[in-house]
């Protein structure tokens, strides 16, 4: 499946355009820019995050097996 954010305010790195768009095929975010344009041939999900903030990359999904312990963590809940 894929999606097409558009219009989100997203928060990657310094200096971040004020909105921008972000295509996302297969869970991996393949594209990042302004005025994107859903791919003929491609059904994609379009999704207006228009007054919405996205940070691609913050959220990792991780399973039970593969825990993951930020900086400093002793891994114990």
């Amino acid at each position: 499946m894929s999606f097409l954010i558009k219009n989100a305010r997203a928060v990657y790195a310094p200096g971040s355009p004020e909105s921008t768009d972000i295509r996302i095929s297969e869970g991996f975010i393949t594209e990042l820019g302004q005025g994107l344009l859903p791919l003929p041939g491609h059904q994609e999900q379009v999704i207006d995050a228009s007054h919405c903030v996205v940070y691609p990359g913050l959220v990792k999904y991780s399973p039970p097996s593969c825990p993951v312990y930020s900086k400093g963590s002793s891994g114990r809940a």
